[in-house]
């Protein structure tokens, strides 16, 4: 995706609704990572594909020890 802060496009969930219903039902929740390429949190996305809805996950800033 030649995007600064990348979207899912139509044909991505096109995409990816035909892999899931080929891989039934082995497979019935998809997740979609898709990076851009601004630095910083917001140029990275997460979408899950479940029950024929995508939904947008938050980053969140974890604390990890040093």
């Amino acid at each position: 995706h030649p995007q600064g802060i990348p979207d899912i496009s139509p044909q991505d969930k096109k995409s990816f609704l035909e892999f899931r219903n080929a891989s039934q039902p082995a497979v019935n929740t998809l997740l979609a990572v898709i990076i851009g390429f601004k630095q910083g949190h917001e140029s990275i996305r997460i979408w899950a594909l479940q029950n024929d809805r995508f939904r947008e996950g938050k980053m969140t800033k974890s604390a990890h020890p040093s």
